[in-house]
């Protein structure tokens, strides 16, 4: 999966990290990506606002969520991050929470399969 050369460490949260060696740092050319199972709290201010929290602290860019359960298209901001997740039926349902740089470089939208969604980026670099 990685190479052989990489450190394997704990966060504050006690939750595994793997760093590559040759990188000690992010650049500004990096991109973080994250994923987070929010278990039907699209709709709980406060599951929002940890989530947004936790975006914060850790600096990521992008974070896939999942079983979101909207009961209908959600498009809201929040900080420096802009939230998205189209309605789902039942207890399912996927969404992204972006920073607010990214979604002027967001080409396509793609939620057309299920438990599937895409997102397609352009860049000038």
């Amino acid at each position: 999966m990685f190479p052989a050369n990489n450190m394997t460490t704990k966060n504050q949260y006690g939750v595994k990290q793997i760093k590559s060696k040759k990188s000690k740092k992010f650049n500004k050319k990096s991109l973080q990506i994250g994923t987070w199972n929010i278990r039907l709290g699209i709709h709980d201010q406060l599951k929002i606002n940890d989530i947004i929290d936790a975006l914060v602290k850790t600096k990521a860019d992008i974070l896939g969520i999942q079983e979101t359960g909207a009961r209908e298209d959600i498009f809201e901001y929040y900080n420096e991050y802009f939230l998205f997740a189209p309605k789902s039926s039942r207890n399912e349902g996927l969404g992204f929470i972006i920073k607010k740089s990214f979604i002027y470089h967001i080409e396509t939208i793609d939620c057309s399969i299920p438990r599937i969604f895409t997102i397609t980026f352009s860049s000038s670099n």
